[in-house]
């Protein structure tokens, strides 16, 4: 019998970079480990996370159950030694979960070697993972390498996410950023911005951007301002330029194969707020932003909050 089977269990899926995906799909989900006298039982409420011991014969029944050897269950804790075997099946009651989520959770106990993850990840199981795996739309993509401009409808409270895909490519040149995550890769961040349907003005500049990046190689990271030209605003909004934060309910890293990349996210201000960002801090707008209800998202046409 394993000895703290709680504890080891949450180790492992706690250190995994998969483990986000899962937590945000799953309402309930249960720990079948052999040899053991009880059961584990994941379960969300809310934004918070309760793990317990459940008796073997309890009528509870999960979204699915994961039958787990404990001795690998302790080798993979212990020596980071991925499980050889792992049988996962939906309980007789359960709801009836996204087939990726079974991916991720091979992704979180399986892991490949030197953790080095399939690039398709990213699009299937990470952006998946935050939009409730719908599929994406490509609205723009460069000449150049691979790299796309997705857009996936509804990803956040009636808003379209639109983002970038393909700027932490292994295969890029890496730029100064630093993680404490791990390594970069590729660039080490993606781009995002959320918007109305007829933001088209707005999503016109952020695909502007991308390009921008694309063709010079000139990176953007959190905590910059990108002014749209001196004392103007772009056609038909208040927007002077953006301020690039992590989106708030978000991870600040996705892992994309062996390293890791930030979600860089493009909020709107206005001339007032853009002064203000550069003679201050972007975050000094950001949290005027926030108090006022603009959060992960700004309106193309609005009253300063500075």
């Amino acid at each position: 019998m394993i000895k703290d089977s709680v504890e080891i269990l949450k180790r492992v899926m706690s250190r995994s970079p998969y483990f986000e995906y899962l937590y945000r799909n799953i309402n309930m989900i249960g720990f079948n480990i052999d040899n053991s006298r009880n059961n584990i039982l994941f379960t969300k409420e809310g934004n918070n996370l309760s793990i317990k011991k459940i008796e073997k014969d309890s009528n509870i029944q999960p979204e699915l159950w994961v039958e787990i050897d404990a001795n690998e269950l302790k080798k993979l804790e212990k020596k980071y030694k991925s499980l050889t075997k792992l049988k996962i099946y939906t309980s007789s009651k359960g709801n009836v979960l996204h087939p990726k989520v079974e991916t991720i959770i091979q992704r979180i106990f399986m892991p490949p070697k030197n953790n080095k993850y399939p690039i398709e990840d990213v699009i299937e199981l990470v952006y998946g993972g935050l939009v409730g795996f719908q599929e994406p739309r490509v609205v723009w993509r460069s000449e150049k390498k691979q790299l796309y401009v997705l857009k996936y409808k509804n990803a956040l409270n009636e808003l379209d996410l639109y983002i970038t895909y393909g700027f932490t490519s292994p295969q890029l040149e890496p730029s100064a950023l630093k993680l404490e995550a791990g390594k970069i890769s590729g660039y080490g961040y993606e781009l995002l911005m959320f918007a109305q349907e007829d933001d088209v003005e707005l999503i016109k500049e952020f695909i502007d951007w991308v390009k921008y990046v694309d063709d010079t190689g000139s990176h953007i990271y959190q905590g910059q301002y990108l002014e749209y030209g001196e004392g103007v605003t772009i056609k038909g909004t208040n927007v002077a330029g953006f301020i690039i934060l992590n989106p708030l309910g978000y991870p600040y890293t996705i892992p994309v194969s062996d390293g890791f990349g930030t979600l860089n996210m493009f909020v709107g201000v206005t001339q007032k707020e853009l002064q203000v960002s550069k003679q201050i801090d972007i975050y000094e707008v950001a949290d005027k932003l926030s108090e006022g209800g603009y959060i992960n998202y700004s309106p193309k046409n609005r009253d300063s909050v500075v």
